[in-house]
């Protein structure tokens, strides 16, 4: 799968691109109602990471700038203690862009990326 292709995906999905940032898709984003906030946090038991999104600012969310949804394909997550964070629970590796696609939990108003589905994607894909 090419980054194009994650791109124009119809469903959530979020990548990290050789260890450098973690990529989430306007789908995800979209999902959750165009956040100004948005907040990770993994689920060890069932091995999924997941999505939410916040009211406001605190020390455990991320904000997403209005520009993300007019001008940009998605939302990149540059915090290098969080990104480790993902990368060791995610058992991804710095050498390759690894992307896994998200399902949006109507009842729960979060999206759940099931780690397990992680799939490796083409060289240039983080460019």
């Amino acid at each position: 799968m090419s980054q194009s292709d994650y791109i124009r995906g119809n469903r959530p999905g979020i990548r990290i691109a050789k260890g450098q940032y973690i990529a989430v898709n306007k789908r995800t984003l979209r999902s959750l109602g165009c956040p100004k906030y948005i907040i990770f946090w993994h689920s060890p038991k069932e091995n999924t990471l997941f999505i939410a999104c916040a009211d406001e600012r605190s020390d455990l969310s991320f904000p997403v700038a209005d520009t993300y949804y007019r001008t940009r394909t998605g939302y990149q997550l540059q915090n290098t203690e969080f990104l480790n964070a993902v990368k060791n629970v995610a058992k991804w590796g710095d050498d390759v862009t690894c992307a896994v696609d998200g399902e949006y939990l109507d009842a729960l108003g979060m999206v759940a990326f099931h780690l397990k589905n992680t799939r490796v994607m083409e060289d240039n894909s983080h460019e």
